[in-house]
Formats: C-alpha cells, structure tokens, sequence
C-alpha cells in the first residue's frame, strides 16, 4: 500500500509542474529601427488565451502588494542596450524584480499564434510602448535611465520604429517536457510493478 501511494504522489505532483505551464509569446523583429536588439517574452496562462482576449493593469511600489495570480505569469524585456538590467515581471515571485513598476496590456490572442493590441510597462531602469496594426507591432516609446529622453538609444536617437510580432511559441505537445516524459517513465515502472504481483 506504501508503493501506491507514493506513485500516487509523484503522478500528482508531476501533472502539477504540466499544469503550471503557460503559453509563451516571443518578439520577433521585422526591421532595424530602434530600440535596437529588443528581447521581449511574455508567458499567459491557458485560460486567458483561451478566452481571446486580455486586459491587465498593475502597478507596483515598495511595500506590500497584492499581485494578480492569474493571466499574466510573466514578462521580460530588454535591448541591445541595456541587457544588464533587464525588466522582469513575475506573479509568482510577487511581481517586479526591482519591487517597482507598471505593466499595461489589452490584448487579443489570433487562432494563427499572434498577439494583437497595445502594451506598455516599466520598472526602475526602462519603459516602452508598443501597439499594432494587425499583428505587427511598433515601438512607439522606449526610454530606460528613469525615463530620461532618449536614453534608450544610442547617439540621442529617439527611440521608436522598431517593429515585429508577438507570436506564440510552439505548444508544449509539440515539444515533450521533462514532466512528460517522467509521466511516461513512471507508467513503465507502473506497469512492470503490476505485473510482478500477478
């Protein structure tokens, strides 16, 4: 009776690391413009892309704050740059990594993989905004330093125009993860436990 329910538990406890996956969506550049080397990943749960639509606003300072636990799991941005200090948003770590800033979103999610909408967000060291036509988004901001003006780019450019796509990236049973494959692994040991009984 121990064994069973130790496998009870591991087989638990692995469809729950599945289960906590989310759906990533990954900047794809089209052009050159600035900002300049834009790394941008944005991770939603299951049942926001399943709804097709998504509106987040959140705000953060020091202190206590209450963090959504849903929708938006997490988000990471950087340039060329600027990639030391790169902005990290996470609902289960409790939100901003420098324990200050904003993020503001509403979003469609196409049948095809792509986002559509407007995004905005910031911490501490650096800020943008982007919106589509379509899938395509354009930065129409990108600043970091505190919001100083043009800081994001080099030589004093304003830094607007780059532009690219938020797309899906391939579904988790397209690629089988580590928590699959114990699954798999586990059902084997399973079945060769069995059989020894009988």
């Amino acid at each position: 009776m121990k064994i069973k329910s130790m496998i009870a538990a591991v087989v638990f406890g692995l469809f729950s690391l599945v289960a906590q996956a989310g759906v990533i969506y990954e900047w794809r550049a089209v052009n050159t413009a600035t900002p300049w080397g834009v790394s941008l990943l944005l991770e939603f749960d299951q049942a926001s892309v399943d709804s097709g639509s998504f509106s987040f606003d959140f705000s953060q300072s020091p202190g206590p704050n209450i963090t959504p636990a849903d929708g938006l799991l997490s988000l990471q941005y950087t340039t060329l740059n600027n990639p030391s200090e790169a902005m990290r948003y996470s609902a289960a770590d409790g939100g901003f990594s420098y324990d200050t800033g904003y993020v503001s979103m509403q979003l469609q999610f196409t049948a095809d993989g792509f986002l559509t909408g407007r995004l905005a967000a910031g911490d501490l060291f650096q800020n943008f905004e982007i919106a589509s036509d379509g899938a395509l988004f354009t930065f129409i901001a990108a600043n970091n330093e505190a919001g100083m003006e043009h800081a994001g780019c080099f030589d004093a450019q304003p830094c607007v125009g780059a532009s690219g796509v938020l797309q899906a990236e391939p579904a988790p049973a397209e690629v089988p993860e580590p928590a699959s494959l114990g699954l798999l692994g586990l059902g084997g040991v399973g079945l060769i436990w069995a059989r020894r009984r009988t």
